[in-house]
C-alpha cells in the first residue's frame, strides 16, 4: 500500500537529519506527551484516587513491555542492581502518587512549571550521592531556581497549597532516581531498568490502593489505559532525545511542555496561569539550561583530559 511505504522513507530521512535536530523533535514530541499525560490525570484525579491511579498505570506497563520481553527472554532480567531496582521501585511510586495528587489540588500549568526544578535536585543529588564538586555554577543555578518557584508561589502574597509541596516532593525524588538509573545504566539497559521499576513499583503502588478500591467505569478504564501508553511512550521519546545529541542541545525544548500544559489546561478546565507562572517557570527552566550546558561542558574537558594523558 502506498502508505505504508512511505513510512520506511519518512522514517529513513529522520535518520538522516543531524542529531541535534533528531533530538530537539524527539524532545518537543516527549515534551507534548507528558503534557497530555499530565492533562490527563488531573481530569481523571477528581474520579479515581490517585492511589489506585499509580497502580493501574504501572500494572498496565506489564503487557506494554511485553514485546520487549518476549524478543529478548528472560534471561535480560538477571541483573546484579536489584538493591538499586528496589529503592528506584519505591521512590518512583512515591513520586508518581505525589504527582498525580498534586495534579487534582492545582493547575497543570503551575505543576509543570514546578516540575523544572527536577534537573536541580538531580545536580544536588549527583553532589551528595556522587560525591561531586558543587561548583559556584551549581550553587547559582540552585539560587536561581528557587527564586523562581518563590515568584510562581508568591509566599505571603498567596496560599501555598499541598499540591505545591507534593510537585516538590515528586521533583526531588525524580532527580535522585535519575541518579540510581545512572548508576545501573553501567551494566544494565534502559528497557531492564524500565521493566524492572515497573516489576517493584505494582506491589507498593497496590497495598495504599486497597484502602480506597473502587473498580473504574468503562470510560475512566479508556483514560487509565491512555495515560499508561502515553507515559510509556513519552519516556521512550525522552531516552532517544538524549541519546540523538547533548543533554544541553535538547534540554530547551522540555521547555515546551508549559504551553502545550496551558494550552491544554485552558481547553479542558478553563485554566489560564498568570504572569508570575511564566515568568517563575521561565527562571526556574533557565537555570536547568544553564546547568545541563555547564555539566555537559565540564564533562566533555574531563573527556578530552582523559584522552591526552
Amino acid at each position: 500500500m502506498p502508505a505504508l511505504s512511505i513510512l520506511p522513507r519518512a522514517r529513513a530521512r529522520f535518520h538522516s537529519l543531524p542529531g541535534a535536530v533528531r533530538g530537539a523533535a524527539w524532545m518537543t514530541f516527549s515534551s507534548i506527551l507528558f503534557s497530555c499525560n499530565a492533562a490527563a490525570v488531573r481530569h481523571l484525579a477528581g474520579e479515581v484516587h490517585p492511589f489506585e491511579l499509580a497502580f493501574f498505570r504501572s500494572i498496565i506497563g506489564v503487557p506494554l513491555m511485553l514485546p520487549w520481553l518476549l524478543g529478548v527472554g528472560l534471561v535480560a532480567l538477571q541483573t546484579r542492581n536489584l538493591r538499586i531496582y528496589a529503592v528506584r521501585g519505591t521512590l518512583s511510586a512515591v513520586s508518581t502518587i505525589a504527582w498525580f495528587m498534586a495534579l487534582a489540588l492545582i493547575p497543570v500549568a503551575d505543576a509543570t512549571a514546578i516540575s523544572f526544578t527536577t534537573p536541580i535536585f538531580a545536580s544536588i543529588a549527583a553532589a551528595i550521592a556522587l560525591r561531586e564538586t558543587m561548583h559556584a555554577r551549581r550553587w547559582s543555578a540552585v539560587i536561581v531556581s528557587f527564586i523562581g518557584v518563590a515568584i510562581i508561589l508568591r509566599p505571603g502574597f498567596a496560599v501555598i497549597n499541598l499540591g505545591t509541596w507534593l510537585v516538590l516532593m515528586s521533583a526531588v525524588f525524580v532527580a535522585v532516581n535519575s541518579i540510581l538509573v545512572k548508576t545501573a545504566t553501567r551494566t544494565d539497559t534502559p528497557d531492564m531498568i524500565a521493566f524492572w521499576q515497573i516489576l517493584v513499583m505494582i506491589p507498593i503502588t497496590f497495598l495504599p490502593a486497597v484502602f480506597v478500591w473502587s473498580w473504574p467505569t468503562a470510560a475512566q478504564w479508556i483514560w487509565i489505559v491512555v495515560i499508561a501508553v502515553i507515559s510509556m511512550v513519552g519516556h521512550r521519546a525522552l531516552g532517544r532525545a538524549y541519546a540523538a545529541a547533548d543533554v544541553s542541545m535538547v534540554q530547551p525544548f522540555d521547555f515546551t511542555r508549559l504551553p502545550f500544559a496551558v494550552g491544554l489546561g485552558w481547553f479542558m478546565f478553563s485554566e489560564l496561569p498568570d504572569l508570575w507562572t511564566w515568568v517563575g517557570g521561565l527562571t526556574i527552566f533557565a537555570a536547568s539550561v544553564f546547568i545541563a550546558h555547564r555539566e555537559a561542558h565540564h564533562a566533555r574537558r574531563g573527556a578530552l583530559k582523559a584522552e591526552r594523558a
